[in-house]
Order: C-alpha cells, then sequence, then structure tokens
C-alpha cells in the first residue's frame, strides 16, 4: 500500500540525485581544463594578492582561484601557481597580456595546463 509507494519515491529521488552530480562533477572537469593556465617565473616571496592585483591589472574582474605550487618540506612558495578563472574572456586577457606584466621584477610566465609545463615549472622550481 502506502509504504511502498514511498519506498519507490526514495529510491528515484536517490537515483536523480547521483545523476545530478555525476553531470556537476563532468562540469567541473570541463571548466578546470578550459579555464585554468600556470602562471610562473615570480618570486618566491610573491603573495597570493601580488598575483592576483597583476591578474587584475590586465583587466580580469571575474572570480579568480590560485593555487600555489608550494615545498612539501618548508611549504615555500615553488615560484609557479594554477590559477582558474571564471571565463574564457578573462583567460585570454592572462595568457595574451600578463606574459608582458612584471612582478617583483620577473616577467610573468603564463601557460596552459598540461603535464609537460608542469614538468618544466617543476624543473626551474628545483
Amino acid at each position: 500500500g502506502m509504504a511502498d509507494g514511498a519506498d519507490l519515491i526514495d529510491i528515484y529521488a536517490e537515483e536523480e540525485f547521483i545523476q545530478e552530480s555525476e553531470f556537476a562533477a563532468e562540469q567541473v572537469d570541463l571548466y578546470d581544463d578550459v579555464l585554468s593556465m600556470y602562471i610562473g617565473n615570480f618570486s618566491w616571496w610573491t603573495t597570493d594578492q601580488q598575483l592576483l592585483s597583476a591578474i587584475r591589472s590586465v583587466g580580469v574582474r571575474d572570480h579568480v582561484e590560485l593555487k600555489f605550487a608550494e615545498n612539501r618540506v618548508n611549504g615555500q612558495s615553488k615560484g609557479y601557481a594554477e590559477v582558474i578563472v571564471s571565463s574564457e574572456s578573462s583567460m585570454n586577457l592572462i595568457l595574451e597580456q600578463l606574459p608582458q606584466k612584471k612582478l617583483n621584477g620577473e616577467k610573468l610566465d603564463v601557460r596552459p595546463v598540461n603535464r609537460q609545463n608542469l614538468s618544466f615549472f617543476e624543473a626551474l622550481s628545483r
């Protein structure tokens, strides 16, 4: 009777939830692949605020997430970061204009996120 009906509804709700979360995970991956890049060649004492200011200075207005690469032993910055932006126009601004900018006297190096570029920045930081 009634209880069976309720069970069916619950199962349906759970299935729907699972489908939605899988979709969300795919969206996140897509977002990461398309709208992130590495910015490197800054000094180890550069702060996230300084890097963010540099990014803002080329006209990026939307949400920016910075993930600094850090030395596991002492937590010191390795001089590069992964930058995730909210729009393609922001990504283009950074790719085209940020390399002209200097941060603490160093010209910034902007590269797409891939294993080769990760190895490149890792090698520089050693």
